[in-house]
């Protein structure tokens, strides 16, 4: 069996059909492209009129046929239908179009795009913008007119449509006094809020996948298209005009359309909301120090809304900042409009050079010459100068010679030796470009500082070698994430502080890349990012998934300008950012020229960096392959695929998946086959998980008052574009409110760039036990000396030993490993012996937390989360060889932890980088020894008796029991002269259940309904619904697809609708009781059968159980369990289970529980590789995982005990699980000690709740759930075997892989053990019983 410690080592290729193509075909550019889309589909003027002319010809056809021929009128039912489809779907091109409705115009009077300027008159004042990272708000020639909507600055109106909007609003002396000024800019018009209802005031927030949320008939829009007009005034300082200086208008994002005026006139019009729109207002505002008058009208649907079918919430208005910038450098003749700087490495890696090219604005002709000058520091408060150089140039000539269009001016600064940027260690300087002006002839004036501009750069190199994307010639792991802009209040408006709180929060995660999903992001940002350190995939705003066929407008000519312009607009904006090191043409377009045009003109403006894009479409086996991406990028290939395309051959191509492990509530399961691969395979070089945040709205219950997360449909439209979309905005890592899901704790561990490996400890009677720990850095640029390393060695008695790792003085750079042996008994310290362990120890287990011990044998059935099960896929370890396997009654474990030695920006001296546990499974020789195996035998329990006693309703101690229908109850319980006669356990003569379990006065479990309940069902996830009819409700109603549903193949249902369908769901199953008799009695032990069939309506019988109850003496009941599937349709229509187990209802007040394994956040079988073993602790409010729509969730996976307490009486509940084989156990010491039998537990999943499965199931939004103070009971689950939760895909059947599934054939056997615990009484000292 695979070692999990050991690098993968992969040789022979995974058999995937369709992966291994060396180049996927284009799906739409051949055959209907040629055919088909010229004639139907293309939405030009040209193909317009075309289909008129058609229409035309259908019905002359026609008209000539009846009147020649005499052919009868009916033959028109073949004529005018697509005569009059063509013509009706055509008419409107031949005239003229709103701005809004023609692809081809998608911007009026807008400047060109370019790197983000300040204006700044002083080199200091550059200087200090950039390093202080306020490069805009700090300057003088930067004028906010964004506002909050408690200054009332900007007066807003709302309108259904654009005919509906105030006629000649844009006039200055338009009264505009009744419209609402509590409108914030930058905001979403859909999140304002009626304060009485808390409903939307004017416009609803839709949220679709990818059906275009308007009638899918492009370029045109719906007539009721929403439209908000804006107005507001604002001054212009009237030095800096009479100067000759230049007035520009700036918006940073608004959209999906606008058009704006100054004083009434047009300035200009816009599409793409994820890019700046600059428009000269020189010309149109007041000279005479009057007020300007602003308007703006936004559409909320324009053509440009075609290419923006994102997946996300659509939202409309100003949704970034809007500033007035004043040019006053433009009054001397020249200002810098724009400049490139790449800071380029050379062949080597090691020496620099600062390329800077300036364009060099001429606004008027300037008798003299002008000056650029590019100065590098230090990144740092007065750092040091690195270089510096400048040109001069002759301003007369310049002018004549380029006219109108800006002068290009080269400077390069070599920097020999420079700290490189990387996202491991983003290292900047500082750049300041000044623009200086000079006089000539007699009147010749001195140089003049007209402009300076200040950014931050770093040096690095972008590259494909060897099949791997490399930076500065190491290869990149990706460890990315897929981001949209998203606030749970603001929508898609994010300040600078969530921009921060994302990237510390994934920096501390592990996460060191973002996918700009699927649009360019805020300007701040990419600041923060080249400060902080995130690789950065950045994305056009192109993406038309919704369209049939997908690449439908990506072939048309009449779209390719408005597809190269957004393209080529984010290039220009953002090619100064270090943290950008991937183009993405957009998302899921299809394939045509037009997305060709726009790669070929991102590599024409930057060839440094590589260009990726993935299709989308039908043709899975092609998306992300095809000739326009420079990395093979597909999404949602499963781990076998991202193998398979890893270790081909015919295409060398890097492999990085763009996305993939869909986080849709309880998911991201198999994320661990993934890194696996990732880690052993060089071209596999990480991907992006989908996604970052859910995209949750908070909203607020009209009900009940209580807040939650809504999600689509929740504001009104359930029956339009949302339809059958629902929560699937709703897949993110961590909540709306940035609170982590338990899945991003899996990705931190699975992407942590320390690895540790451990073997030991061991000893013998001549030396000290050693523990000797490997440490494997896998950073990609820097050593390990940042981090410092603990280890302990841990039992669920307590810590046995701890110290430090000394690594001081051994270099661990990229890649490498250091072994450390260290002696357990010094504590870490040479020299300073801690206090020895409390008993004498043997080592069972070796390093590694997945290899079974000798003698463990096999689980012959496959599924569940048994973890002495192994297996392999592709060579890649499997996770179900899992930590259960070296289990014993004493349990010890090592963890070793790496933290930062000192404070950086994105987290405190302190934090965990990296942490893993290692079972070690020792066996104490010394008698009584806290933690050994205490056999209990019978002759030393206390007494007992059972009787039967007949229930009279109304009266005696067993009238509830009565009113439930049990005529006659069992009672086990302490004798009158017994030691503990203080208890009692009670039987349903009738049921078989437990209806009592009563220690000390108190009970253990709810009286009638508490007692053990034979589990089967759990509340459905996300992925348990995926299939059909979930994914086949994003293209079709609802209601449809229900009805369906019963006719549909076994093979593409959900999990959940096979359950459904066989009846096995709430209300659904049957269980009859055949047998309830004692079979065992002695004055020590009780023993009682029960034996029931479990059924269904649709199935029959479904499940044999029985149960063999035995009650102790001491008090103890275990539970001889044994489940034998009766399903006989396996093979036609495989059935799986979502669990195998009990189900308990324990009182309110055992609140505090404990348990001895995975921990302490939620792990299941398929999720579990950064669970810690320990013995946690947690309020049983804590262990829910409050997903968006409710559903199974807060389960812990490879549990050796559980103990739920009463933090007053101190009165507590024990849970155990055995179902191991007995180990031969060679144990040094005497010869009568060797070859002890011990008797090894298993582990179990564990979940208390204080929802029920049922309330689970039901509630589809968290406010549907009863709150803490209106649960009245605990709901325990002690599973044998529970399926995962899987995470490839959230629509595809069958993506629980096979071995995490619990397949209903053959028999399923283990015990449960419920023992009391009294005050004082420690659960791992009861844990360690047993009971002979």
């Amino acid at each position: 069996m695979p070692d999990h410690d050991q690098p993968m080592e992969v040789s022979k290729p995974i058999k995937y059909p369709g992966w291994d193509q060396a180049e996927a075909p284009w799906t739409t550019t051949a055959l209907p492209n040629a055919l088909i889309l010229p004639l139907f589909l293309f939405t030009g003027r040209q193909a317009g009129v075309l289909r008129c002319g058609v229409g035309a010809l259908l019905v002359g056809t026609f008209a000539a046929l009846v009147r020649v021929q005499q052919i009868s009128l009916w033959w028109g039912m073949l004529f005018l239908p697509p005569a009059l489809a063509l013509f009706l779907s055509s008419y409107e091109v031949v005239f003229s179009r709103p701005d809004w409705v023609d692809p081809e115009v998608f911007g009026r009077k807008k400047l060109p795009a370019h790197a983000p300027l300040a204006y700044h008159t002083s080199i200091e004042a550059a200087r200090k913008a950039a390093m202080s990272h306020s490069l805009r708000s700090e300057s003088e020639n930067i004028i906010l007119l964004s506002g909050p909507a408690s200054a009332g600055q900007w007066r807003f109106k709302y309108a259904p449509s654009v005919s509906a909007a105030p006629l000649h609003f844009e006039d200055p002396g338009f009264p505009a006094d009744d419209w609402d000024t509590d409108v914030p800019v930058p905001g979403n018009w859909q999140l304002c809020k009626d304060a009485s209802t808390g409903e939307p005031r004017f416009d609803i927030p839709v949220y679709t996948n990818f059906r275009y949320p308007i009638p899918l008939h492009p370029p045109y829009v719906p007539r009721g298209n929403p439209t908000g007009c804006y107005r507001r005034t604002f001054d212009v300082p009237a030095a800096l005009l009479e100067k000759g200086g230049r007035a520009h208008l700036l918006f940073h994002g608004a959209g999906s359309a606008f058009h704006v005026w100054v004083n009434g006139s047009l300035a200009g019009y816009s599409q793409d909301g994820k890019l700046a729109a600059e428009f000269d207002v020189t010309g149109l505002v007041h000279r005479d120090g009057q007020s300007n008058v602003l308007a703006l009208r936004v559409l909320r649907w324009s053509d440009g809304s075609y290419l923006e079918d994102q997946d996300h919430w659509r939202l409309s208005g100003i949704e970034r900042d809007v500033e007035l910038v004043m040019i006053p450098g433009a009054g001397s003749g020249f200002s810098l409009s724009d400049y490139t700087a790449v800071a380029r490495l050379d062949s080597q890696h090691e020496h620099g050079h600062l390329d800077v090219t300036v364009q060099v604005a001429r606004h008027r002709i300037f008798p003299g010459s002008f000056q650029v000058q590019a100065l590098l520091y230090e990144d740092s408060e007065g750092g040091a100068l690195v270089g510096k150089a400048s040109v001069v140039k002759d301003g007369t000539s310049t002018a004549a010679a380029s006219g109108a269009s800006p002068t290009e001016v080269f400077v390069s600064i070599p920097v020999k030796n420079p700290r490189k940027w990387t996202a491991e260690t983003p290292q900047l300087y500082t750049l300041v470009l000044t623009l200086s002006t000079e006089g000539l002839g007699e009147g010749k004036t001195p140089s003049t500082l007209q402009q300076a501009e200040g950014c931050r750069v770093g040096f690095r190199a972008v590259e494909i070698r060897d099949s791997q994307l490399c930076v500065n010639g190491q290869p990149l792991v990706v460890a990315g994430v897929n981001r949209h802009e998203h606030d749970p209040d603001t929508g898609k408006v994010v300040d600078e502080a969530s921009m921060v709180q994302d990237i510390v929060l994934l920096k501390r995660y592990n996460f060191n890349a973002i996918r700009a999903s699927h649009y360019p992001n805020h300007p701040r940002w990419y600041e923060l990012c080249d400060e902080l350190g995130i690789w950065v995939v950045d994305e056009a705003n192109v993406e038309t998934h919704g369209m049939k066929p997908i690449g439908r407008i990506s072939a048309d000519p009449v779209w390719r300008a408005a597809y190269v312009d957004r393209m080529v607009r984010m290039v220009q904006t953002h090619k100064n950012h270090a943290c950008v090191v991937v183009w993405s043409l957009g998302n899921e377009s299809g394939d045509g020229q037009n997305l060709q045009a726009g790669r070929e003109a991102i590599k024409a403006l930057d060839p440094t960096r590589p260009v990726q894009y993935e299709g989308g479409g039908a043709d899975m086996c092609g998306t992300g392959r095809t000739s326009l991406t420079d990395i093979q990028c597909p999404m949602y290939a499963v781990p076998a695929a991202a193998i398979q395309m890893a270790q081909s051959t015919r295409d060398a191509r890097p492999v990085i998946l763009c996305e993939y492990s869909h986080a849709m509530g309880n998911s991201n399961g198999n994320l661990f086959k993934y890194w696996d691969a990732v880690w052993a395979l060089p071209r596999f070089q990480g991907g992006f998980i989908w996604d970052y945040v859910d995209q949750g709205l908070r909203h607020t219950d009209r009900l009940t008052g209580r807040s939650y997360w809504a999600y689509g449909g929740d504001f009104g439209d359930v029956d339009g574009p949302c339809s059958g979309h629902g929560q699937f905005c709703i897949n993110g890592v961590v909540f709306p409110d940035r609170a982590p899901h338990p899945a991003l704790h899996e990705a931190k561990h699975l992407q942590s760039p320390v690895k540790f490996h451990v073997q030991g400890p061991s000893s013998t009677r001549r030396t000290p036990m050693a523990l000797t720990l490997g440490i494997e850095n896998r950073y990609s640029f820097q050593s390990l000396a940042h981090l410092t390393f603990h280890w302990a060695l841990k039992s669920d008695a307590g810590v046995l030993a701890a110290g430090t790792l000394n690594v001081e003085g051994k270099e661990v750079g990229p890649g490498q490993r250091v072994e450390v042996t260290q002696d357990v008994g010094q504590d870490g310290r040479p020299g300073s012996p801690s206090e020895p362990p409390r008993k004498l120890m043997s080592v069972l287990a070796a390093s590694s937390p997945f290899k079974r011990s000798n003698g463990e044998k096999k689980d012959k059935r496959t599924g569940g989360n048994d973890s002495t099960t192994g297996g392999t896929e592709g060579g890649i370890p499997s996770e179900s060889s899992g930590l259960g396997g070296t289990s014993v009654w004493s349990t010890a474990w090592v963890e070793v932890t790496a933290l930062l030695k000192a404070d950086t920006p994105w987290a405190p001296k302190g934090h965990v980088v990296a942490r893993e546990t290692f079972l070690q499974a020792l066996v104490g020789v010394s008698e009584g020894a806290s933690g050994d195996r205490v056999p209990v035998p019978l002759l030393t329990m206390p007494a007992l008796e059972l009787r039967q006693e007949r229930t009279e309703e109304g009266q005696g101690p067993w009238t509830a029991h009565a009113a439930a229908g049990e005529e006659a109850v069992l009672v086990v319980s302490g004798t009158k002269t017994s030691k503990g006669k203080d208890w009692r356990v009670v039987f349903g003569k009738r049921s078989g259940r437990l209806l009592e379990y009563r220690v000390g006065g108190v009970d253990l479990l709810v009286p009638q309904t508490g007692g053990p309940e034979h589990a089967f069902l759990r509340a459905a996830t996300d992925n348990d619904r995926a299939g059909y009819p979930v994914s086949a409700t994003f293209v079709t109603p609802k209601w449809l697809c229900d009805a369906l549903e019963p006719y549909s193949p076994w093979n593409v249902l959900s999990y959940y609708a096979r359950w459904r369908r066989l009846g096995l769901c709430l209300d659904g199953l049957e269980t009859s009781v055949q047998e309830v008799t004692p079979v065992v009695h002695t004055t020590k032990r009780v023993e009682i059968l029960v034996r029931a069939t479990v059924s269904t309506a649709q199935a029959g019988p479904l499940l044999d159980v029985q149960t063999r109850y035995i009650v102790y003496g001491s008090m103890d009941v275990k539970m001889g369990i044994k489940v034998v599937s009766l399903y006989e349709n396996q093979t036609k229509a495989p059935l799986h289970l979502p669990r195998v187990g009990v189900a308990l209802q324990l009182p309110r007040e055992f609140t505090d529980v404990s348990w001895l394994g995975l921990g302490p956040h939620e792990s299941y079988s398929d999720r579990k590789r950064s669970g810690l073993l320990d013995v946690h602790h947690a309020h049983v409010r804590d262990l829910h995982t409050p997903y968006v729509v409710p559903s199974e969730n807060g389960g812990r996976a490879d549990v050796r005990w559980a103990a739920l307490r009463d933090p007053e009486s101190k009165m507590g509940l024990l849970l155990r699980c055995t179902n191991g084989p007995v180990h031969e156990v060679e144990d040094e010491g005497t010869p009568e000690k060797r070859n002890k039998s011990v008797h090894t537990p298993g582990t179990f999943q564990f979940n208390a709740s204080m929802h029920s499965v049922r309330e689970l199931e039901q509630a589809t939004r968290t406010c549907e759930l009863p709150t803490w103070e209106e649960a009245q009971r605990l709901y325990v689950h002690v599973d044998h075997r529970h399926m995962g939760v899987g995470g490839d895909n959230t629509w595809e059947p069958d993506l629980i892989h096979s071995e995490f599934l619990v397949p209903c054939v053959g028999t399923w056997e283990y015990d449960v053990y419920l023992s009391p615990l009294v005050p004082d009484e420690e659960p791992y000292a009861k844990a360690c019983r047993v009971l002979e």
